[in-house]
């Protein structure tokens, strides 16, 4: 059923429910290309060079002292979505590299390596990365690399054989057409279950917190699918010792619009 769709939108966007889940390959993948162009400076054509900034040998470099920036433009993104950022540091002497990418400043980074760090876009209209180099700053930045990330831990009806806590079961149980003089039959009003499974009862609890701060009163088109309300309605705890696994197990009632 379509509200299904809009249901896996919203939780996988949503960064109540993201902070429950870390930042590993089980829990997390890209779901989109390269966004970054000429992240490893074969020409710079894509970049914004900023005074004290310089490519060449496959890098860009800077040294100079101030507030000195390289940017690039129409980074597509989208508001609400998660981004796995990687930026290599090397030849690292002095300074700080602060990237500001998604309407977000993350950090201040004065060692050399690979840093990596994931960002939720909070306006599509962001769509710059911007690296600053801030003090005496002498250092290449290589193998920028800017992709949409999706929540791997959220699944329809039934989760797979051998996943492992903390993941998100959501099941369609009812959706009825609401044949009424206002709506003439293009709302559907459907009847959901979530399942939040934790291998703690204090961490159902708090998965199924962040569930319900995503999902009650949530309004909107997610996924193409136009929701006109969505209404917590119960809750309750589940529990199997034998896998040591909790579950708090919530209903809401949602209203969809069909045409």
């Amino acid at each position: 059923m379509k509200v299904g769709k809009a249901i896996y939108n919203i939780l996988s966007q949503s960064t109540e429910v993201q902070s429950n889940f870390p930042f590993t390959d089980a829990n997390y993948s890209a779901s989109g290309s390269e966004l970054v162009n000429d992240g490893n400076f074969p020409n710079g054509d894509n970049w914004n060079v900023g005074t004290g900034w310089s490519i060449a040998n496959n890098k860009a470099s800077v040294d100079a002292s101030g507030t000195l920036t390289l940017s690039q433009n129409s980074v597509n993104i989208v508001n609400g979505k998660l981004y796995k950022v990687s930026i290599e540091i090397t030849d690292y002497v002095s300074g700080f590299l602060k990237p500001q990418f998604g309407g977000q400043i993350i950090g201040d980074f004065n060692t050399g390596g690979v840093k990596t760090f994931f960002v939720t876009a909070n306006s599509s209209s962001y769509a710059t990365l911007i690296l600053y180099a801030l003090g005496t700053a002498k250092f290449s930045v290589k193998n920028i690399s800017v992709q949409e990330f999706a929540l791997n831990k959220i699944f329809p009806e039934l989760a797979p054989p051998g996943v492992e806590v903390p993941y998100i079961v959501y099941s369609v149980v009812s959706n009825s057409p609401s044949d009424t003089k206002n709506a003439n039959g293009d709302i559907d009003t459907a009847n959901v279950e979530v399942y939040s499974f934790q291998d703690t009862y204090n961490k159902a609890v708090d998965l199924g917190v962040s569930v319900r701060a995503a999902l009650d009163r949530k309004t909107g088109t997610y996924n193409t699918i136009k929701i006109q309300s969505t209404n917590y309605v119960n809750e309750q705890m589940d529990v199997n010792e034998a896998r040591k696994l909790w579950a708090a197990i919530q209903d809401y009632s949602i209203r969809i619009k069909n045409l």
